[in-house]
């Protein structure tokens, strides 16, 4: 139970944010849950392992090659990119690591 007055704030995933659980998808595939990478970024974009998990198996119901059935009623943003990446799975790719390095502080800098 939370305490008296306490509200939970609801906060809306980023692309950027989305595009870097994407790439670990990519990258890490059926080991995502054990990535050692997955609670810094998870603590880098201030959410918790839990929710870049349920991300994760968004991204896995749309992904007809995925080991995993995944979560259905995934959020537009995420069918959204999936769409692209599908179209140019390149381009998206290259986005996605770049988000995932920024997010992690390693990124190019601006």
């Amino acid at each position: 139970m939370l305490p008296q007055g306490f509200h939970m704030v609801r906060r809306n995933w980023t692309r950027e944010q989305d595009l870097a659980v994407l790439y670990a998808k990519l990258t890490h595939g059926d080991i995502f849950r054990r990535h050692a990478d997955l609670g810094h970024l998870a603590a880098a974009m201030g959410r918790s392992t839990a929710s870049l998990l349920m991300r994760k198996a968004n991204f896995d119901s749309l992904d007809p090659a995925s080991s995993s059935s995944g979560l259905g009623n995934a959020a537009i943003l995420t069918k959204d990119i999936w769409n692209e990446y599908q179209k140019n799975p390149v381009e998206v790719t290259v986005e996605a690591r770049l988000a995932y390095l920024n997010i992690l502080g390693q990124g190019l800098k601006r």
